[in-house]
Formats: structure tokens, sequence, C-alpha cells
């Protein structure tokens, strides 16, 4: 896996990666940037739901769960003092349905969090992350 980052404007990027999929990176106008796109810890944040939210996906559809929709919201406490890594972040996952199995959902968390997100596993390793995970029924 490769990936090449380059310089737009200012602190405005281009990231691609080795599939020539291009992602815009940039920071707040007072830091320099543009304020275009979000920067790199949103977007390490970003990084984190996509990856445990396909894991999650992809085993309630296996699991045979009936649900509509399915969605998660992350929050990330930062440290004040440089480097302003992340203290503690917060995963919590929406799933929408009629009457869908909270044990099946609960599962696919577990296996997620615990076995499959390799960014969950190597953020947490430095970080404190927790999930929750709420039913919103559609009827």
């Amino acid at each position: 896996m490769e990936v090449e980052i380059k310089k737009v404007d200012g602190l405005k990027l281009i990231g691609k990666d080795d599939s020539g999929h291009e992602i815009i990176i940039d920071t707040k106008k007072e830091l320099g940037g543009h304020d275009s796109a979000p920067s790199p810890m949103p977007l390490l944040l970003l990084s984190l739901g996509s990856c445990t939210l396909m894991d999650v996906i992809s085993l309630i559809d296996k699991m045979r769960v009936d649900y509509s929709n399915i969605m998660v919201k992350i929050t990330g406490e930062r440290r004040n003092e440089h480097p302003k890594t992340f203290k503690n972040i917060e995963i919590k996952y929406i799933v929408y349905g009629k009457n869908p199995d909270e044990s099946k959902i609960k599962k696919a968390i577990e296996l997620s969090t615990e076995k499959y997100c390799s960014v969950h596993a190597m953020l947490d390793k430095s970080v404190s992350i927790s999930s929750s995970f709420e039913i919103i029924s559609n009827k």
C-alpha cells in the first residue's frame, strides 16, 4: 500500500492512494489553509468510522439483520498540549429499522472493534475508545 500527498496551495493538499483515488486535505485559514476540506485529525476519525462501519454493515448483512440504514457518530477529545493527540474517542452506532436484532448488532460491533477493524486496532494502542449503539425504530 502506498499513498502520495502533494501541496496544492498553502496547507491545502491532495492525497492519492495507489488506486488513483484522491482526497483533499486542508486546515483552518488561521493556520495557513483554506478551510475547504477536513484536516488530518478529523480524517483519522473518518477513517476509524468508515473502517468499523464497513465491518458492521458486512456482518449484520451476513447475520440477516432487518434494518433500513446505519451510521456512526464519532467524538474525539484531544489533549491541550502538543502533540494534540486524542485522549479518548467515542463511537456511537445508530441503526434504523422496524425491529432489528439488538444481540446481533452488539455482536457485529464487538467483532469489528475487537477483531476486524485495523484502524481501531492501531488507535486502541494509544487512546481509549468506547462504543455504544442506539436503535431508532421506523414505523
